[in-house]
This record gives structure tokens, C-alpha cells and sequence, in this order.
């Protein structure tokens, strides 16, 4: 990254309340995923074909998103 990218990042960064929106947007995401799982991930709703594909879409996409909410809520609340 160019330096100049670089201090624009730590601005946006160290401005005050910027994680507790990303853990917000986040947060928001999670919930999503969550609905997706209950109705996408069960052959009862989508049959058995779309429910292997978008179980395939939940374990690569949503671990990312969840983990990515998981940093955020501690980094606000001050976890370890």
C-alpha cells in the first residue's frame, strides 16, 4: 500500500466510534446469515440440490463475516 493510503486507513481508524459501526454492519450480517441458514440450508424449504449448494455458500462466505463480527465486538468490548 502506498503511504498515503496507509494514513488515510489509521484516520478512519482512529476516528471515534469506527468499531462499533463495522461490529454493527456486521452484527447485521451475522443475523442475515443466520436466517439464511434456517430457511436456504433445510431441504424442507429448497430441496436437497439448492440446500448442498447454499450450505456450500454458508460454510465459505458466513465464517468469514462472523469472524469478521466476532474481531469487532472485541475489539469494542475490550475482550481477549
Amino acid at each position: 500500500m502506498k503511504a498515503k493510503t496507509i494514513k488515510k486507513l489509521r484516520e478512519k481508524i482512529s476516528k471515534k466510534g469506527y468499531y462499533e459501526k463495522r461490529w454493527e454492519k456486521f452484527a447485521n450480517k451475522c443475523t442475515q446469515w443466520t436466517r439464511f441458514y434456517k430457511f436456504k440450508c433445510n431441504s424442507f424449504f429448497v430441496g436437497d440440490d439448492a440446500e448442498k449448494r447454499n450450505q456450500w455458500v454458508y460454510n465459505k462466505y458466513a465464517k468469514r463475516d462472523i469472524g469478521k463480527c466476532d474481531y469487532y465486538r472485541r475489539k469494542v468490548t475490550g475482550e481477549d
